[in-house]
Parts: C-alpha cells; structure tokens; sequence
C-alpha cells in the first residue's frame, strides 16, 4: 500500500532529479516538517538535516553572487599588496583588475545555466554553496571564527567540504590543527542542536551515511548511482571506499603542493567534490565556475579548456533529452544518460589536471628566474 501511495510522488520527483539530486530536492525539505509534527521521523523517507528542514530562502543565490563580488574586491586588493611588496621577478596576478572582476564573477554565478536551473530545481544545495563562498569571504578578510565556522556548515549539510579546510587555514594563515580543532568544535555544536530538535541521533545515520553508503540510488549526474545498481553485494563495499576515497584523498598532497596559491588550492577542492562526491547537482558546477575568474590569471591559455567548455554546453542540452528518453518515452535506457555523465566527468577531470600542470609550470618557471635574478 505504502509503494502505492508513494508513486505519484516518485512520478512528480522525476524532472526534478535531473537538476538537482535526492538530497536536496526542496520538495522532499518541505514535506519532511509535516510528517515530524505527526510523529514520524522526517528521515523515514527523505534524507536532509535538522536544521535547515523548515527554512528556504528565495534570495540565496543573490546573496551568493554578492558574497562573491566582496571577495573578488578583498582578492584584487590582496593581490595588489602582494605586487608592491614584490621587487624581484613580476608574475601574473589579478592586481588591478579591480574595476571589473568583482561584478564579472558575480554576473558568471548569476547568469551561468547551472545556476539557473538549480534554482528552477529549488534544490537546497545552493546553502551548501552559500557557506562555502562565506568561508571564502571571510577567509579573505582574515575573520578565523566566521570562516571556519561557515565550514563547518557546509560539512554539516555535505561532508565534502571538509576538505576546504586546508586552503582556507592557509589564506588565514593559522595552522592546520588550530584550523581542524575550531572546526570540529562548531560541528560538535551543530551536532548537539540537531539532536536537540530532533530528540534522537538518528539524523547522523540518515544524513551522513546515507551520503557515504550510496543507499539511494536514484539517477543523477554523478557516478554512483549507475556502479552500484550493477555492482555484486560483496564486491560493494570496496568499491565504496574506492570511490568515496578520490573526493577526500587528494587534499593532503595539494595543501603540500598548491601551500603558494591557496585561492587555486580552493577552486581544485571545489571541482573535485563537483566530480566525485556521491551526490552531485548543477548547484555544485555553478560554484565551481564562478570561482574560475579568481584563479584565471594563473592559467592564460590551456590545452583543453575549449574542449571541457563544450563538453559542458553539450551536456546541458543531452543529458534531459537521453532523460526523457529513458524515463519518458522508452526508447533509450539508463546507459544513454549514464555515457553523457562519464563524457562530463572525464572533462572535469581532463581541466583540472591541465589547469594544475599549468600551475606548476608557472611555478618552476618562477623560481628559476628568480634564480637568474639572484
């Protein structure tokens, strides 16, 4: 009877999967506060945490653009310091940018398509987004509290972001286990007002391991949920660790490389919980592309930028065709719309490490003149 009566709500949820993911759909958020005021649990079916299950703010991502217009005016600012402190060898910076940055990063989240049809979605990641672009702002500014703190919120919504910790204790310049201990402080505290609403800790299994088990395997964009539909019982949880372990692993050796350009080392985090966190949305990709003109100045031609760039429209305009003709019409199957998200992730792949490599070139060509210079 419960399947039955749930089918129309399954039928309803469907466009809506293709633009955001089952985590943060704002139409599972809003209906989990009626079935708590009638006693069950809002995780009996629908997966978020507790205190954000009853609020929604239509302004978000205008709040987001403007939190990125700041923090591009406190990086020009910054990088110009940098410049007049500098009196060997020049390299190229976003000094004297100022005059047209700030809005241009703010008008690529607001007018990028990923950003639009998230918030056509209404999915909720975009208060992931929200605290992530607060962490980088106050970071910014030097405020160790506020940004740590917005951290910390948006591991509590995601997990993921934990590994944002690293470029954010370096622009802050605090070391890396001050950084881990204010974080892990204000998560216990978020932790100890989420049982408090909720009575239980049964949020900590439906929110957070729901995240790392992949329970829900309903289509998205990411990887997941295709793998483990195929994938042997027992072969399972190996192939969890394997795939889990790529969007945590590479923080440590990029905070130990990427330590002189900790804004790039935030953008690399950023695209890689983007490519491989079990629950990806377009929501993530606007974030991730409106961090790009920040850290543009390092990279001023790449290999396979235009490639990924296309790859990108193409998705946009493939994925809910090969959708509708999987879900709708019947004349495809789950591996058109699962090729099309392989096609992106490669992408991904392909233009953070071009963008890396330039990096590093940049970097030991710098350190050679300055060799000469010497």
């Amino acid at each position: 009877m419960q399947v039955i009566c749930d089918l129309p709500l399954q039928i309803e949820l469907l466009p809506l999967m293709i633009l955001s993911d089952p985590l943060s759909v704002r139409f599972l958020v809003s209906t989990s506060p009626s079935l708590h005021s009638q006693l069950f649990s809002p995780f009996y079916q629908f997966n978020f945490n507790p205190i954000f299950l009853q609020s929604f703010n239509l302004f978000i991502d205008l709040l987001i653009a403007r939190l990125l217009y700041l923090s591009s005016i406190l990086l020009v600012q910054r990088e110009e310091r940098k410049r007049d402190d500098r009196s060997t060898v020049e390299r190229r910076s976003l000094a004297g940018k100022g005059t047209w940055l700030p809005g241009f990063v703010a008008s690529i989240y607001l007018l990028n398509p990923f950003t639009i049809t998230s918030c056509f979605s209404n999915s909720t990641i975009i208060f992931s987004n929200l605290f992530i672009v607060s962490a980088l702002y106050f970071s910014l500014k030097g405020n160790a509290s506020f940004s740590i703190f917005s951290i910390s919120m948006a591991s509590y919504l995601s997990l993921y972001p934990i590994t944002l910790l690293f470029p954010i204790s370096i622009i802050l310049r605090r070391n890396i286990l001050f950084t881990f201990t204010l974080f892990f402080l204000f998560l216990g505290g978020l932790f100890g007002i989420s049982w408090t609403l909720m009575g239980s800790w049964d949020f900590v299994k439906d929110s957070y391991w729901t995240v790392l088990t992949v329970e829900d395997l309903t289509p998205n964009i990411g990887l997941f949920w295709y793998f483990f539909t195929e994938v042997f019982k027992h072969f399972r949880p190996f192939y969890l660790f394997a795939y889990q372990f790529h969007s945590f692993i590479y923080a440590i050796p990029l905070y130990l490389r990427f330590r002189d350009h900790p804004i790039f080392m935030f953008w690399v985090n950023v695209a890689i919980i983007t490519t491989f966190k079990s629950y990806p949305s377009y929501g993530d990709l606007a974030i991730q592309i409106a961090i790009i003109p920040l850290v543009s100045h390092k990279f001023v031609s790449t290999k396979y930028g235009y490639m990924a760039g296309i790859v990108a429209a193409f998705v946009m305009a493939l994925a809910p065709i090969f959708w509708w003709m999987w879900i709708y019409s019947g004349t495809g199957n789950a591996n058109f719309y699962y090729a099309i998200n392989l096609v992106f992730t490669f992408a991904q792949v392909l233009f953070i490490t071009d963008i890396a490599s330039i990096v590093l070139k940049d970097d030991h060509l710098y350190k050679k003149k300055l060799k000469e210079k010497n």
